[in-house]
């Protein structure tokens, strides 16, 4: 499972797999995850392995 950072998130790099993408959001506790919806809806608007729930709620921010 790819390392992050619990003091600092940033974006997933381009080179993880879809399977990567899953791993480092899902070890994210919810509130970390609607941060990252809320602040930066571009990371995974459309990114393979984030949940099509969370893909859309990122999308309607970002609209």
């Amino acid at each position: 499972m790819p390392q992050w950072s619990t003091t600092a998130i940033a974006s997933p790099p381009a080179s993880w797999s879809a399977q990567d993408v899953n791993d480092w959001w899902t070890a994210m506790t919810p509130q970390q995850r609607q941060h990252i919806i809320d602040t930066h809806p571009a990371w995974i608007g459309n990114l393979d392995g984030i949940p099509a729930q969370d893909r859309h709620a990122a999308n309607m921010v970002w609209l």
